[in-house]
Protein backbone atom coordinates (compact mmCIF):
# COMPACT_ATOMS: atom_id res chain seq x y z
CA UNK A 1 0.00 0.00 0.00
CA UNK A 2 0.77 3.10 -0.67
CA UNK A 3 -0.14 6.62 0.17
CA UNK A 4 -1.25 8.70 -2.65
CA UNK A 5 -2.75 12.29 -3.23
CA UNK A 6 -6.64 12.02 -4.28
CA UNK A 7 -5.52 13.92 -7.48
CA UNK A 8 -3.42 11.26 -8.69
CA UNK A 9 -5.22 8.62 -7.68
CA UNK A 10 -8.51 9.92 -9.86
CA UNK A 11 -5.60 10.23 -12.53
CA UNK A 12 -5.38 6.71 -12.51
CA UNK A 13 -8.88 5.41 -12.34
CA UNK A 14 -8.92 7.68 -15.48
CA UNK A 15 -6.52 6.07 -17.01
CA UNK A 16 -4.23 9.68 -17.58
CA UNK A 17 -2.03 8.44 -15.12
CA UNK A 18 0.26 5.15 -16.52
CA UNK A 19 3.29 5.11 -14.44
CA UNK A 20 3.45 5.72 -10.64
CA UNK A 21 6.41 7.22 -9.72
CA UNK A 22 8.32 6.51 -6.64
CA UNK A 23 11.96 6.90 -5.35
CA UNK A 24 14.25 3.60 -4.66
CA UNK A 25 12.43 2.44 -1.83
CA UNK A 26 9.53 -0.16 -3.14
CA UNK A 27 10.28 -3.83 -3.42
CA UNK A 28 10.74 -5.01 -7.03
CA UNK A 29 8.83 -8.07 -6.43
CA UNK A 30 5.49 -6.85 -5.64
CA UNK A 31 2.61 -7.63 -8.26
CA UNK A 32 -0.22 -5.54 -6.74
CA UNK A 33 -0.30 -1.46 -5.44
CA UNK A 34 -3.19 -0.76 -2.83
CA UNK A 35 -4.00 3.30 -3.20
CA UNK A 36 -4.53 5.12 0.29
CA UNK A 37 -5.83 8.45 -0.85
CA UNK A 38 -4.53 11.23 1.40
CA UNK A 39 -6.43 13.99 2.75
CA UNK A 40 -9.41 14.78 2.40
CA UNK A 41 -10.35 11.20 1.39
CA UNK A 42 -7.85 9.45 3.93
CA UNK A 43 -9.37 5.87 2.61
CA UNK A 44 -8.28 3.21 0.54
CA UNK A 45 -10.02 3.59 -2.57
CA UNK A 46 -8.35 1.20 -4.80
CA UNK A 47 -5.68 -1.11 -6.35
CA UNK A 48 -3.79 -1.78 -9.70
CA UNK A 49 -2.11 -4.52 -10.57
CA UNK A 50 2.33 -3.76 -11.87
CA UNK A 51 3.05 -4.52 -15.22
CA UNK A 52 6.73 -4.02 -14.73
CA UNK A 53 9.07 -1.61 -12.60
CA UNK A 54 11.47 0.50 -14.38
CA UNK A 55 14.80 2.00 -12.23
CA UNK A 56 16.37 4.62 -13.96
CA UNK A 57 17.54 8.19 -13.60
CA UNK A 58 14.53 10.87 -13.23
CA UNK A 59 15.65 12.18 -16.84
CA UNK A 60 15.59 8.86 -17.89
CA UNK A 61 11.82 8.48 -16.52
CA UNK A 62 10.65 11.25 -17.78
CA UNK A 63 12.03 11.35 -20.95
CA UNK A 64 10.00 7.91 -21.04
CA UNK A 65 7.01 8.45 -19.01
CA UNK A 66 6.26 12.29 -19.43
CA UNK A 67 3.05 11.51 -21.87
CA UNK A 68 1.59 9.28 -19.15
CA UNK A 69 2.65 10.69 -16.16
CA UNK A 70 -0.07 12.83 -14.98
CA UNK A 71 1.98 15.79 -13.41
CA UNK A 72 4.10 18.45 -14.53
CA UNK A 73 7.90 18.30 -15.60
CA UNK A 74 8.06 20.93 -12.57
CA UNK A 75 6.93 19.10 -10.12
CA UNK A 76 7.82 15.73 -11.25
CA UNK A 77 12.02 17.11 -11.07
CA UNK A 78 10.87 18.53 -7.92
CA UNK A 79 10.03 15.13 -6.44
CA UNK A 80 13.53 13.69 -7.48
CA UNK A 81 15.76 16.74 -6.32
CA UNK A 82 19.15 15.35 -5.06
CA UNK A 83 18.08 12.11 -6.25
CA UNK A 84 20.07 9.95 -9.04
CA UNK A 85 17.46 7.26 -9.36
CA UNK A 86 13.87 6.71 -9.33
CA UNK A 87 11.40 4.05 -10.14
CA UNK A 88 8.42 3.95 -12.22
CA UNK A 89 5.21 1.74 -11.59
CA UNK A 90 4.00 0.97 -14.96
CA UNK A 91 0.02 0.58 -14.35
CA UNK A 92 -1.89 -2.68 -15.80
CA UNK A 93 -5.34 -3.41 -14.44
CA UNK A 94 -7.07 -0.70 -12.21
CA UNK A 95 -9.91 -1.79 -9.10
CA UNK A 96 -11.82 1.01 -8.20
CA UNK A 97 -13.13 -0.25 -4.49
CA UNK A 98 -17.23 0.12 -4.49
CA UNK A 99 -17.09 1.17 -0.96
CA UNK A 100 -14.05 3.14 0.36
CA UNK A 101 -11.76 1.62 3.44
CA UNK A 102 -11.11 3.48 6.42
CA UNK A 103 -7.36 2.56 7.74
CA UNK A 104 -9.01 2.10 10.87
CA UNK A 105 -11.74 -0.51 8.98
CA UNK A 106 -8.58 -1.87 7.40
CA UNK A 107 -7.00 -2.91 11.04
CA UNK A 108 -7.67 -0.88 13.86
CA UNK A 109 -5.08 1.61 14.89
CA UNK A 110 -3.19 1.34 10.86
CA UNK A 111 -1.48 4.72 10.28
CA UNK A 112 -1.08 5.97 6.40
CA UNK A 113 1.85 4.63 5.30
CA UNK A 114 5.15 6.59 4.86
CA UNK A 115 6.72 5.39 1.85
CA UNK A 116 4.75 1.92 1.50
CA UNK A 117 3.27 -0.87 3.54
CA UNK A 118 2.90 -4.73 3.10
CA UNK A 119 -0.70 -5.97 3.23
CA UNK A 120 -1.84 -8.90 4.50
CA UNK A 121 -4.20 -11.42 2.83
CA UNK A 122 -7.27 -10.58 4.79
CA UNK A 123 -7.18 -7.32 3.72
CA UNK A 124 -6.46 -8.08 0.48
CA UNK A 125 -9.02 -10.59 -0.05
CA UNK A 126 -11.52 -7.76 1.49
CA UNK A 127 -10.72 -5.02 -1.50
CA UNK A 128 -10.79 -7.39 -4.04
CA UNK A 129 -14.69 -8.34 -2.89
CA UNK A 130 -15.05 -4.62 -2.79
CA UNK A 131 -14.08 -3.95 -6.26
CA UNK A 132 -16.78 -2.70 -8.97
CA UNK A 133 -14.86 -1.61 -11.92
CA UNK A 134 -11.83 -2.47 -13.09
CA UNK A 135 -10.11 -1.55 -16.15
CA UNK A 136 -7.03 -1.98 -18.37
CA UNK A 137 -4.29 0.62 -18.95
CA UNK A 138 -2.12 0.06 -22.05
CA UNK A 139 1.27 1.58 -22.40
Amino acid sequence: MISIHPEYADAIFRGDKKVEFRKSNIPRHIEHVVLYETSPERKITGYFSVKDIIEATPVDLWRRFSEVSGTTEEFFFKYYDLHNTGLGLLVDQVDILQNPMSLDQAAAGSKPPQSFTYVDSHLWKTLKKRKKMSSFVSQ
